[in-house]
């Protein structure tokens, strides 16, 4: 049975702290215990402001690596500045009994919605872009969490989400934690195949991780569940990715794509960063708004449409019982990078856009008002769908660039999508882009009559990171 610290020399003083913490906090209650540590609600007492004091339990006092872990949790928590990362308050080890005070979140944790059934589609999404800016944060100080998981994620306000817990977390480079060789550090349920397999747990592993919480935030379950650990793990190495929209058809097609790219076994086709699979999932949110605001004219604004998600018991979403497959079962259709995009391109338009391009080349005729289902599953061409691979590659890198300011790159890949969108054949489906993009087109175009702007080519103030 596990122990909350108590003060030294076997005094019966009811205060849990020990004599540094005790001097600068005053406890009020145990929040939670569990086989790492104890938290408590506690009082700053110069500030006279409400803390959270964790504190290592006494049964893990004697193990010299748990003690520096905790230590390092302390130092890594404090090394990161971030809006979407809990804030470190103070930190001391006197009298053996290591301590941290941390800001006091009091909202619930992302598990707590998802066992609740609270969070909508676009707040679970808006949570994982957080939860991925926490990560960038992290891995530019050259930090990895190591156990992204919805109950490691508070809700600070609403729709504002912090990562804790980086009590597994580690440096990519000296100052780690040794651990025991056949040790796999984190949670079963989101470990990445690298860990289970014996690689070392990378960026990319965070990443994974986020996926798997991405499909249950918007799921409500698991995407791998099974009758005990080993099988959870191995169906983290063998089995395919399912798709999110089986369980929720309503969800649009644009997150089991992310979601699979994220889950990917091979680092080498995962995201190259949690940065990448932010700005995919930005562009999920940013599709849904543009179409929302054209269902009812541009006029008129409203919030995007709702997908309410319903709770699942712990039960169905730990995947226990006797009857639970092994694995969830594979992901269908086909998979392609970037989002589903917002505005239909208007061809007319799109010809005199392109009618700026430096190769003077001739246009392909397009038929006015011609408009195919978007998204490459509109034709069985290969031609076809390589080139509406293409286009949803080149499109989120120019939704990238134009997020981070660089309206010439984006000016230059919005030209290229252009290109791709026009049909060229019958089979060629028609592709759409998003309201950013499209507006810089048309900026450009207005541009060219305006002697006052910018030339074609030249970059904004702004332009550059």
């Amino acid at each position: 049975m596990t122990q909350v610290p108590s003060p030294p020399g076997g005094r019966h003083d009811p205060c849990p702290f020990p004599a540094d913490c005790a001097r600068k906090f005053a406890p009020i209650r145990p929040i939670a215990s569990g086989g790492y540590g104890a938290v408590f609600l506690a009082e700053q007492i110069d500030l006279g402001r409400q803390v959270a004091v964790k504190l290592l339990l006494v049964d893990l006092l004697e193990e010299p690596e748990q003690v520096q872990r905790f230590n390092q949790e302390a130092r890594i928590t404090a090394s990161l500045s971030h809006p979407n990362i809990i804030q470190i308050i103070d930190h001391g080890a006197q009298h053996g009994i290591p301590w941290i005070a941390y800001e006091l979140i009091s909202g619930q944790s992302l598990r707590d919605l998802i066992d609740t059934g609270t969070l909508t589609f676009d707040r679970s999404v808006e949570a994982a872009i957080q939860v991925a800016d926490a990560l960038e944060a992290a891995h530019s100080s050259g930090v990895l969490h190591r156990d992204i998981k919805p109950d490691n994620v508070l809700e600070a306000e609403p729709g504002r989400y912090k990562v804790m817990d980086f009590g597994i977390a580690k440096w990519t480079q000296g100052g780690a934690v040794r651990t025991r060789a056949g040790m796999i550090l984190g949670t079963p349920a989101y470990v990445s195949p690298e860990q289970v397999t014996g690689d070392a747990a990378s960026a990319s592993s965070d990443v994974y991780a986020l996926g798997v919480m991405l499909f249950e935030l918007v799921t409500g379950q698991l995407p791998f569940q099974a009758e005990n650990p080993v099988l959870l793990l191995e169906c983290h190495i063998k089995a395919r990715v399912p798709s999110a929209r089986k369980p929720r058809p309503e969800l649009p097609a644009s997150i089991d794509r992310v979601i699979a790219r994220a889950l990917a076994k091979s680092t080498r086709d995962r995201y190259p960063s949690a940065r990448a699979m932010r700005d995919d999932l930005d562009l999920i949110l940013r599709a849904r708004t543009a179409s929302a605001v054209r269902e009812r004219g541009p006029g008129v604004r409203r919030a995007p449409p709702t997908v309410q998600l319903t709770a699942v018991s712990a039960r169905q979403r730990a995947g226990a019982g006797g009857d639970t497959a092994a694995c969830a079962g594979p992901a269908r259709g086909r998979l392609y990078r970037g989002a589903v995009l917002g505005l239909v391109v208007a061809l007319g338009a799109v010809a005199a856009l392109l009618s700026s391009r430096h190769d003077g080349a001739p246009e392909p005729a397009a038929s006015a008002g011609r408009r195919t289902p978007a998204g490459p599953e509109a034709s069985e061409d290969p031609a076809a769908v390589a080139s509406a691979g293409r286009f949803h590659a080149v499109h989120a890198e120019a939704c990238a660039l134009l997020a981070r300011g660089d309206e010439t790159g984006a000016l230059q890949r919005g030209r290229l999508c252009l290109e791709l969108a026009l049909p060229s054949g019958a089979g060629s489906p028609g592709l759409r882009l998003s309201l950013p993009l499209l507006e810089l087109l048309a900026k450009h175009c207005q541009g060219k009559a305006d002697p006052d702007r910018h030339p074609p080519g030249s970059a904004s103030p702004a332009a550059h990171d």
